[in-house]
């Protein structure tokens, strides 16, 4: 067992944080020079449409060129934990990497990312960027994550541990807390929920329901899967939101006008399949069908109060009518999961606070956005995010929201 130890870092501050902004930059440059080849390559082995990797691509590589709006949110004096390990799950890689080598970057903080096993030529892109860009960020060679996150575990140079996954695999690490100093957990999704009002702009909230619950087939962790609507506005609400889901795509990842391609990681398609047959064989099915790797877009209807407290990958969309909005909002309150909620409308303020307490994001008559902003604090609450750190005076936990190159920033 390997044994815990202060790392002694130099200090730094936003200024000398701003001096790393040129390799950020560089990074961006090296991404963009591989954008053709990751495009292909998630096409390929993951089976994610071109416009969506395109997408992401472009967005990792904007979060990178953008780095100095965090810059002023740093503590005014922080160090470096030392050594950090990462690990990067298969969906939205380009994202979730931008934004972890984007903090390291600026925190002086030497990574190793452990990739998913599912997207191996990716990691093989993304590690040459990163070769030509800066030596303080490598891409492990190890494409099993369980063995990554194992030598992590082993190695007493890696003091801060970032990864993702389901609840036990967080609460498997969090007993191994010792071996660290500092764990970040991106727990699981559940059931994001969406809440409209009856004063609520309804285009808006159509246009965002439709399509932030089934963007690349519903594989984001913080897509839309339950809508909750007043009853005054149910049947308008989603008769609109059926019109655009019937426009969604299905089909060949290398058209430019798929939106969802074949979901190819089988533990996905069979959770989804189980979900559907099982966990809510009591809902209406609206729409929906699997044809082998093809999920097609499900819309079901459940009474609010019967839905299971469930966390399903793939494009599922439960709509439920309400009147009360109080006794809505506390049957929300009872998952264990609490990563990010929508509301359209005016929901009373005690609603919204309870709201706040129990998601780590809650966006309010927001525009579509198929991607969360950049240089946004994000993060779950209960099952679906924490993050636990060694301290003067012992361990402390948190979850909510909270941008990496802050968590990467050590203030004691």
């Amino acid at each position: 067992m390997s044994v815990a130890r202060a790392v002694q870092t130099a200090l730094q501050t936003p200024a000398s944080a701003r001096q790393n902004l040129r390799i950020a930059s560089a990074l961006a440059n090296e991404l963009e020079a591989r954008l053709p080849a990751l495009v292909q390559t998630a096409t390929q082995e993951g089976g994610f449409p071109v416009k969506v990797t395109r997408r992401e691509v472009t967005h990792g590589i904007n979060n990178l060129r953008n780095l100095e709006q965090e810059i002023d949110r740093l503590p005014a004096s922080f160090a470096s934990w030392g050594k950090t390990a990462a690990i990067v799950a298969y969906d939205a890689s380009a994202v979730v990497f931008s934004r972890l080598a984007g903090a390291a970057i600026l925190t002086n903080t030497p990574v190793s990312f452990g990739f998913s096993s599912h997207i191996p030529r990716t990691a093989d892109l993304i590690q040459s960027a990163c070769v030509a860009a800066t030596p303080s960020l490598r891409v492990s060679e190890n494409r099993n994550n369980k063995e990554f996150a194992q030598g992590a575990l082993d190695d007493p140079e890696v003091r801060y541990f970032f990864f993702s996954g389901a609840k036990a695999l967080g609460e498997s690490y969090k007993h191994q807390r010792e071996q660290f100093d500092k764990l970040v957990f991106g727990g699981p999704g559940g059931l994001p929920p969406a809440i409209v009002m009856p004063d609520a702009p309804l285009d808006v909230a159509i246009n965002y329901i439709a399509h932030r619950s089934f963007v690349n087939g519903g594989q984001y962790c913080m897509c839309v899967k339950r809508v909750l609507i007043h009853k005054s506005v149910y049947d308008q609400v989603l008769n609109g939101v059926l019109d655009q889901v019937k426009t969604i795509v299905v089909g060949d990842p290398s058209d430019e006008r798929t939106d969802i391609g074949p979901v190819t990681v089988s533990r996905t398609r069979t959770g989804f399949v189980d979900a559907i047959q099982k966990d809510l064989r009591s809902a209406r099915q609206i729409i929906g069908k699997v044809d082998g790797e093809m999920l097609y877009p499900h819309v079901l209807e459940m009474p609010y109060d019967q839905v299971p407290d469930i966390s399903p990958f793939g494009p599922l969309l439960i709509a439920s009518p309400f009147d009360d909005a109080a006794d809505m909002v506390q049957s929300l309150t009872k998952s264990e999961f609490g990563l990010t909620a929508a509301v359209f409308g005016s929901l009373p303020q005690p609603q919204m606070e309870i709201l706040r307490a129990n998601y780590g994001a809650v966006w309010h008559n927001t525009k579509l956005h198929l991607l969360s902003p950049n240089h946004t604090a994000l993060g779950g609450r209960k099952t679906s995010g924490w993050s636990q750190q060694r301290t003067s005076q012992g361990w402390t936990e948190r979850s909510g929201p909270y941008l990496h190159s802050q968590a990467m920033a050590k203030t004691e």
